[in-house]
């Protein structure tokens, strides 16, 4: 035994570093094996998930015009929807932070309790209303976890003048009582869309880029919206709403997969502490 000990210490001090054994080794080359299995399982749930997703949204927004009968599944389909885009945020990248993964999921919340008001029976438009303020709140919240306040003021100019022109026309038309909530959730939706363009210049990552097109998209939603119950209706205004709404929603929830660890410009930290 203690030949057979004096062999192995020779043997390691001879060849100057440990020699693992056969079945070590094979353990060491094997390790790899079980983080590559978790990423295929998760790239297919991701993939199931979409498909999922883009099939519900087809029939929450295409029922009404493809199936008139069977417009009422809507109710359905609408609220789904959004839920899965929920999931979707929930369940990204791992490595996304915390404050951004959990602040797009709370505006998806708000998102959805927003769908909710709208569709029930009855005027439920300022409570839709305010709901959809929260989810931006919430979304403001995501894109500052990472990157300054206003860091660029080009898109803070631009969506506030589009804004005002929007307001300017609608004006007229927005009942007395609604003018004041109107204007206050404009600021907070252009706001919204600015700080994530900014950002999306700032960090000049995937992320950033694919949050900043879907804020633009949930801007050109709203605007088809505003128009189409203040200022009057128009053919397939609702489906000049939802296809907009639900696409740059699934871009704000798929940023979180993209978001990995701290926001990051060529390799280089630029993360708020």
């Amino acid at each position: 035994m203690a030949e057979h000990c004096g062999q192995e210490a020779a043997e390691e001090t001879v060849s100057g570093r440990y020699e693992p054994m056969p079945e070590e080794q094979g353990s060491v080359h094997e390790w790899p094996a079980k983080p590559m299995r978790q990423n295929r399982r998760r790239r297919a749930g991701f993939l199931i998930l979409t498909l999922v997703t883009v099939m519900s949204v087809v029939l929450a927004t295409g029922l009404p015009y493809a199936v008139p009968d069977m417009a009422w599944l809507t109710y359905l389909f609408k609220p789904l929807s959004t839920a899965l885009l929920l999931v979707t945020a929930a369940v990204g990248s791992p490595s996304s932070p915390g404050l951004y993964r959990w602040s797009i999921v709370a505006g998806l919340v708000c998102s959805l309790a927003g769908d909710t008001f709208l569709m029930l029976p009855g005027d439920w438009f300022l409570p839709g209303l305010v709901s959809f303020l929260f989810a931006h709140l919430c979304y403001l919240a995501a894109f500052t976890s990472d990157c300054a306040v206003a860091p660029r003021r080009a898109p803070l100019v631009a969506w506030s003048v589009l804004g005002a022109a929007l307001v300017s026309f609608l004006w007229g038309d927005v009942p007395s009582g609604l003018r004041a909530p109107v204007v206050l959730y404009t600021g907070f939706i252009l706001a919204m869309a600015a700080q994530a363009a900014g950002r999306a210049l700032v960090l000049k990552t995937p992320g950033a880029l694919v949050a900043c097109v879907g804020a633009t998209l949930f801007v050109l939603s709203d605007s088809v919206l505003a128009v189409a119950r203040f200022h009057g209706g128009f053919a397939f205004s609702g489906l000049l709403v939802l296809a907009p709404y639900f696409a740059g929603q699934w871009l704000i929830a798929v940023s979180v997969t993209f978001c990995v660890g701290s926001g990051s410009r060529g390799g280089e930290d630029v993360s708020v502490a």
